[in-house]
């Protein structure tokens, strides 16, 4: 690889990598702005909600670090390759920000419901029913 394709290799990594830390601000931002309205109007929270609360703020506050990390890399002149970054990128999302789009949205998935329901031995009670 000539160092002029290392260059734009280098560059392409550093434009992605403020890409998904500016995805991964506002997405956090959106979440928390979600999880603070839990219970509104009279603050009543259901019991998946209680279950649920605290993993949730700590998936919503690292996926608020990792969003200045990635931008640290980006912006900071750090020798990352493009499938490094890639790579980052894919993981940071499996492991973050895929659970915590999910946790909101277990109730109305089938199948996580029915994990729910089989790994902790009880029904999903999140509100709905009468």
């Amino acid at each position: 690889m000539s160092p002029n394709e290392f260059q734009a290799e280098k560059q392409s990594a550093r434009y992605v990598a403020i890409a998904w830390a500016l995805i991964c601000m506002l997405l956090a931002l959106g979440s928390y702005t979600a999880q603070s309205m839990q219970g509104f109007p009279d603050g009543g929270l259901t019991p998946y909600e209680r279950q649920t609360l605290r993993p949730l703020q700590i998936l919503i506050a690292t996926c608020f670090i990792q969003g200045f990390y990635f931008l640290y890399l980006g912006v900071m002149d750090k020798a990352v390759t493009a499938a490094r970054m890639s790579l980052m990128i894919i993981a940071a999302a499996l492991v973050v920000v895929v659970p915590m789009m999910i946790i909101p949205s277990c109730p109305d998935l089938p199948i996580c419901r029915a994990a729910y329901e089989r790994i902790l031995n009880t029904r999903m009670d999140h509100g709905e029913g009468g």
